[in-house]
């Protein structure tokens, strides 16, 4: 169709974004180079770059690419689209995935800080393209351990974008830090406003937390496993994941009685996912769901369960009754939409 049509490179760019919605990435990568295979002034050339550089850091922050050489290739490109276009308000997007690439996935914080500092710079940037660099920035100051610098960074974020998603997702971000330091009064209060007061995301991430420190803090007079699971979490954020996960064995050993153990298994069980361990993963997200079913992380353990044998251990049937269970025993979950569309799918709906 698209020879035929004049070699716009229209279809091909059109499917390649279908497919990156329904998180086909191969499909999606194939579409989009194809586009690639044209002449640069293609009309959809430049949009097609941008979109396989997105497919591919998605692959890389869900685990589907985690070859250390394969990343670098990302960087590479990354680097060379951002080398043509130059460091402006139209790559900001790109330049803000690039940095998480190099400190998250890379070992190079340092670098990633550097590329955010030099897009806050541009006098031209909007205030709220200048938050989400300033987040981002503040995300990898946290996973290096400067928390100081971390939270003047996110309370800049938050300053500059008052009542709009941004300045939320800053005070969530502050919130999250107090809680991974222990200051749990304080980040209840931030969460509170941040519950009622913005989107859905923001507000289920913020209702979540909440619910985790308020059922968990005055469990005893110095909230000690809930400090440990905190410590796990910041450990997770700064890619220690070997600390995290023995942090959350100290809970599930020497902690059976609190009320944090369904946590620990199911942190435990992302932390494993993110390591490509699926069987492991699956394991602990299974026993999630049957010792602690009446709990609120039920239904994000069935969610995590049916995505694994839905997309990497490719048992449809599975994924199916997962999906199932999801709609017939959660059904006030804001996993359902999905649920039920990828269960119609898999199961042949036309």
């Amino acid at each position: 169709l698209d020879r035929r049509t004049g070699n716009t490179g229209k279809y091909c760019y059109e499917i390649g974004m279908i497919a990156l919605d329904n998180l086909a990435y191969d499909e999606a990568e194939n579409a989009f180079e194809h586009v690639l295979v044209k002449n640069k002034r293609a009309v959809y050339y430049h949009v097609s770059q941008e979109a396989l550089l997105r497919v591919m850091y998605l692959k890389i922050t869900e685990g589907k690419m985690s070859g250390e050489n394969e990343i670098k290739n990302v960087e590479t490109r990354y680097l060379q689209v951002i080398n043509e276009m130059g460091i402006r308000s139209e790559s900001v997007k790109m330049v803000r995935e690039l940095a998480h690439l190099q400190a998250f996935y890379l070992n190079a914080p340092q670098k990633g800080m550097e590329l955010l500092e030099s897009v806050i710079a541009i006098p031209a940037l909007s205030k709220k393209q200048s938050g989400i660099c300033k987040i981002e920035l503040g995300d990898i100051k946290l996973m290096t351990g400067d928390q100081w610098d971390a939270t003047l960074v996110y309370a800049q974020a938050e300053k500059e974008n008052r009542d709009n998603e941004t300045g939320y997702l800053a005070r969530y971000k502050k919130a999250r830090l107090a809680y991974y330091t222990g200051n749990f009064q304080w980040s209840l209060a931030q969460l509170k406003v941040l519950k009622g007061n913005t989107t859905k995301l923001i507000a289920n991430d913020a209702l979540e937390l909440s619910l985790l420190i308020s059922e968990n803090m005055d469990e005893d007079s110095l909230s000690s496993s809930l400090q440990i699971f905190a410590h796990a979490d910041l450990l997770s954020h700064q890619k220690n994941d070997s600390l995290a996960l023995l942090s959350l064995d100290s809970i599930i050993e020497f902690h059976p009685s609190s009320g944090l153990m369904d946590n620990a298994y199911y942190k435990k069980g992302i932390l494993l996912e993110n390591q490509l361990k699926y069987t492991d993963a699956v394991a602990l997200f299974e026993h999630v769901v049957t010792h602690y079913s009446y709990d609120l992380l039920a239904d994000n353990a069935l969610y995590r369960l049916a995505k694994i044998y839905d997309y990497q251990l490719n048992d449809k049937e599975k994924a199916m009754a997962y999906y199932k269970q999801i709609m017939v025993e959660h059904s006030g979950s804001i996993f359902v939409i999905d649920a039920r569309k990828r269960f119609r799918l898999l199961r042949g709906d036309k």
